[in-house]
């Protein structure tokens, strides 16, 4: 395309990260992986390639070697890239590893959670239960697994188990859960996000020891409202900052929410739930969240190498780039190249150790890659 990403702020004031991502174009680097909408990306841990997945809407993964073969006019190859299905319905859940650079963990509304091993081309079912939907899916450092589903429920085990051996369910929310997202800082707590209107945070080791329904949310160590559903929330890879995506039309940004200690969130006033509250955010930004029925719904994609950049999708075709350093949080880029990108990019993935690569998946199981050209 020839328009290039509109800056927001004065040149001396762009982060370096952003000033970077305003460069970056789309080009020929657009393939379609999914029959149908994508619902997930993610960049593969591989250091010879450059691998993204993406989930359907009808339970495929497609996955593309964006430095793999090219045809005559620079498409890429049929060789370049794979689709399977591990699912039968949408693939809300993708979780890509460093220190399993040869799998992938999915979960879907089928009420499955695989395991797929990309050598050996098998899913391996690791928990399942039929009856329900499976939106959020988290993995740790240590092999936990969490998988919330469409009635606010999560679960946790060990994903290197035997099948649905060591199961723990709590009841983290009254409605669907959306995201859930480890804190790399405090690798025992993380973050839930639910159409109730509420983000929690809690920590793995304050669990209520015979999980009993509601009362269940007592156990959080701290709730972040907001005024309609929250769509996305997730930590930053510094442990420090929580951004959220809600359907009020804001995002939000909370500052330390598991304090220093590692122990609970922000301010020490416990409310009369006798739960600990987080402070307000520390910044709300307006911003066009209304994706409708055909458009998947906005979440927060954070940058490794940056922790201070983050990107959501924009309903004017592009993706825009902000930044919460010193403080502040201020819009700083929005990448667009309208003459390749006439959709929507709804999903969207940093590449976690390569810098200035970004992936962005729209409604038509399309993936467009913005890099340096």
């Amino acid at each position: 395309g020839n328009a290039a990403p509109r800056p927001f702020v004065a040149a001396d004031q762009l982060s370096s990260g952003a000033k970077a991502l305003a460069t970056l174009r789309v080009g020929e680097d657009v393939l379609k992986v999914t029959p149908d909408r994508v619902f997930s990306a993610r960049w593969l841990y591989r250091d010879d390639a450059l691998v993204v997945a993406a989930g359907g809407a009808t339970g495929h993964v497609g996955m593309w070697n964006v430095t793999g073969d090219r045809d005559e006019d620079g498409a890429p190859a049929d060789s370049a890239w794979v689709q399977m299905r591990p699912h039968v319905r949408a693939v809300r859940g993708l979780v890509a590893r460093a220190d399993h650079p040869n799998r992938i963990f999915t979960t879907a509304h089928d009420g499955f959670v695989r395991v797929t091993d990309l050598e050996r081309n098998v899913a391996d079912s690791v928990f399942s239960d039929a009856s329900l939907a499976f939106d959020a899916l988290a993995v740790s450092d240590s092999g936990v697994c969490l998988v919330g589903d469409s009635i606010g429920d999560v679960r946790r085990f060990d994903w290197r188990a035997k099948q649905n051996t060591t199961t723990y369910q709590f009841d983290a929310h009254n409605d669907k859960v959306r995201e859930i997202s480890f804190n790399a800082l405090h690798p025992n707590h993380f973050s839930t996000a639910s159409n109730d209107r509420v983000v929690r945070v809690w920590d793995l080791r304050m669990l209520p020891e015979r999980p009993n329904g509601a009362g269940d949310r007592k156990s959080a160590v701290c709730e972040l409202e907001h005024g309609l559903s929250v769509t996305g929330a997730c930590f930053n890879a510094r442990g420090d900052v929580l951004a959220s995506v809600c359907n009020d039309d804001y995002l939000r940004v909370w500052r330390d929410v598991v304090d220093e200690s590692g122990k609970n969130g922000g301010s020490k006033k416990a409310s009369t739930k006798g739960l600990v509250r987080a402070p307000s955010p520390a910044h709300a930004d307006k911003h066009n969240n209304h994706t409708g029925r055909w458009v998947t719904s906005f979440s927060v994609a954070w940058s490794d190498l940056c922790p201070d950049l983050l990107a959501v999708g924009n309903m004017g075709r592009a993706v825009d780039i902000y930044s919460v350093a010193d403080g502040k949080f201020q819009l700083q880029v929005q990448m667009s190249d309208p003459d390749v990108l006439t959709s929507i990019p709804a999903v969207n993935a940093f590449h976690p150790t390569c810098p200035n690569v970004v992936a962005s998946g729209n409604a038509s199981g399309k993936l467009y890659i913005w890099r340096s050209r």
